[in-house]
């Protein structure tokens, strides 16, 4: 075809036969990169260069979407992140070729998301307490008390709000517990999970 003719239109299947050797044909698949959000007991890592093998927790191979995780392609919204989860707070991951390159817990007040990044050594642990600033500011809680909010060099965080306590630490951490049994943490070593 040398042009485009706009005289009729036709559907063309086409299959593929592909033999190599006694050692068969294997595709290779897409690997993905963006950012995506879950609420899953599966523990994965990330800032780690490894390869993609199917237990290795520094990708998302180990994971199934739409039963692990959701994509911010196919949910690009907090509310039907909310919807889709079931959960006012979450993870999410920044993926890069499946490998998780940054970890944050989030959730949801006043209309809209707001995310904490954890196991960066501390680094966003400044960004982190101003999360929580206006998130006590929002929810009028005084501090050091309960419900409430308590600032320390090591670590800060604000019971109530709708929350039973969201919290970041100056090693990475960060953790929102919706209630007293029900959580997602990133862990000062980038771990991450929800419980």
């Amino acid at each position: 075809v040398t042009g485009q003719y706009s005289g009729e239109s036709q559907t063309l299947n086409v299959k593929i036969n592909a033999e190599q050797g006694d050692s068969g044909f294997t595709p290779t698949l897409a690997s993905f990169t963006g950012t995506i959000y879950r609420w899953s007991n599966t523990t994965t890592l990330a800032n780690k260069n490894s390869s993609a093998a199917s237990t290795n927790p520094y990708t998302i191979a180990n994971l199934t979407k739409g039963t692990d995780y959701i994509t911010e392609n196919d949910y690009p919204t907090y509310s039907a992140r909310n919807t889709m989860l079931g959960k006012q707070y979450y993870l999410k991951h920044d993926i890069v070729n499946d490998e998780i390159i940054n970890s944050y817990v989030c959730f949801v007040y006043n209309n809209a998301e707001h995310c904490m990044k954890g196991g960066d050594g501390g680094a966003s642990y400044s960004a982190n307490q101003q999360i929580l600033r206006d998130f006590q500011a929002f929810n009028n809680l005084p501090d050091n008390a309960n419900p409430g909010c308590t600032w320390d060099p090591s670590y800060s965080y604000c019971l109530g709000g709708g929350f039973y306590y969201v919290e970041a630490g100056s090693d990475g951490h960060v953790i929102v517990h919706g209630t007293s049994y029900a959580s997602c943490t990133v862990n000062y070593d980038s771990s991450s999970y929800c419980s």
